[in-house]
């Protein structure tokens, strides 16, 4: 079964832009699926390098893997058990005007190995597992969804998270199996190969993040957790984002002596990865909304920074659109909001809306020193979100 995904639309721009587009992201996104799908529209040629021949002969020479696959556009996938890629594409879009579409590990093609060699040449399509209306998609087919039913939806969602195996996976127990088997391949072939740190000590790091969403991170704190030094927690971190398991939150500031904290925060990159860590026992806290609200924010293409100062007045995230800026508040139950209030009263003539997430409920606005405030279920919300990432949706970048 295919969902459409909301990144389809930018793959499609970027291959009419660019000679190459890579497709990144974590493991198990859907990034193979996407490729072939839109392979079928260009009518291209799919070529995986699991496959021993097709590597052999592409690492051998490769002019002669081009005599065998000669159409237009070609897709190369599963590209990090080739050697010399980016040279190698460079010469099939310059010299041979083929178009090439990659995919593989994230970590290899954004390289400085690969990327130098694509400066202009490139352009980078980030695929997440799916989002909420991905997901609503996936389940619903061409159904109308009543609010009620997609509040149902939300709370699984918000469970479970957005993995396309998991999602389309009916089974309880069988979720939670591949959830673990995600972030274990991804920890066991990634993370612990690139920070260079053994898996057990690698597994202690995510855990430690899994109790601190919602605060900057102290890496001191996480190296006295996992019993590793600064310095490798600071390699599993870095690998762990590289993997696109996690992301970074940076800090809103107009003013870096006033608006204190240049730490990070970091959530996961699905709140399904989030609650594998509790073996299945769980309860949708106020930091896992959070995290799901932040991983909704990054799902639709949009970049969530927070604000804080030095006398701990806090907004969990804030988006910047042009001079506009939106204040978002997660509070499970929705109510206080002082946070909030001071960031209006402080940016009050760039911000025209805020919002209060909430994890269910109706919906509610109110006026707030002249901006609207409306409290809004997550699902209401994350369908909003996509009136703000604009046309075509999804995440990309140019190199």
């Amino acid at each position: 079964m295919y969902v459409r995904r909301e990144a389809e639309e930018l793959l499609n721009l970027y291959v009419e832009m660019f000679p190459s587009v890579a497709v990144v992201g974590p493991r198990r996104s859907g990034k193979t699926t996407l490729l072939q799908k839109v392979g079928e529209q260009l009518g291209a040629e799919y070529v995986t390098f699991d496959d021993p021949l097709e590597l052999e002969v592409f690492n051998r020479n490769v002019k002669e893997f081009l005599q065998k696959h000669s159409g237009r556009f070609l897709i190369l996938d599963e590209i990090q058990y080739a050697s010399d890629v980016g040279r190698k594409v460079k010469y099939i879009v310059d010299v041979e005007k083929r178009k090439v579409l990659m995919a593989g590990s994230s970590s290899v093609l954004l390289s400085k190995e690969v990327l130098s060699f694509l400066v202009g040449r490139v352009g980078i399509v980030e695929l997440y597992p799916f989002s909420f209306v991905e997901v609503e998609r996936a389940r619903a087919g061409n159904k109308h969804l009543y609010p009620q039913e997609k509040e149902a939806l939300s709370f699984e969602y918000l469970r479970f998270g957005g993995y396309p195996e998991v999602v389309l996976e009916k089974d309880e127990t069988r979720r939670w199996h591949r959830l673990r088997m995600i972030l274990g391949l991804s920890i066991k072939k990634d993370v612990a190969y690139l920070a260079d740190v053994e898996e057990p000590s690698v597994v202690r790091v995510v855990e430690a993040l899994s109790r601190s969403i919602g605060s900057p991170v102290n890496f001191s704190s996480i190296a006295e957790a996992s019993k590793l030094s600064y310095r490798e927690v600071r390699r599993v971190v870095d690998a762990l984002l590289g993997s696109f398991l996690i992301f970074e939150v940076r800090p809103f500031f107009t003013n870096p002596m006033k608006e204190l904290v240049k730490s990070p925060k970091l959530y996961f990159v699905d709140v399904g990865l989030l609650h594998s860590l509790t073996g299945g026992a769980f309860q949708i806290t106020g930091p896992s909304l959070e995290n799901a609200v932040a991983s909704e924010i990054v799902k639709s293409g949009l970049k969530p920074l927070y604000w804080r100062q030095k006398t701990g007045t806090e907004v969990d995230f804030v988006i910047k659109q042009g001079s506009s800026l939106i204040p978002v508040e997660v509070k499970r139950s929705g109510g206080k909001r002082r946070g909030l209030i001071s960031f209006i009263k402080k940016y009050g003539e760039n911000v025209e809306e805020a919002f209060v997430v909430k994890l269910e409920g109706e919906e509610k606005e109110k006026v707030v020193e002249g901006v609207k405030v409306k409290e809004l279920p997550f699902w209401r919300f994350a369908e909003l979100l996509r009136s703000y990432a604009g046309s075509p949706s999804g995440s990309g970048r140019q190199r």
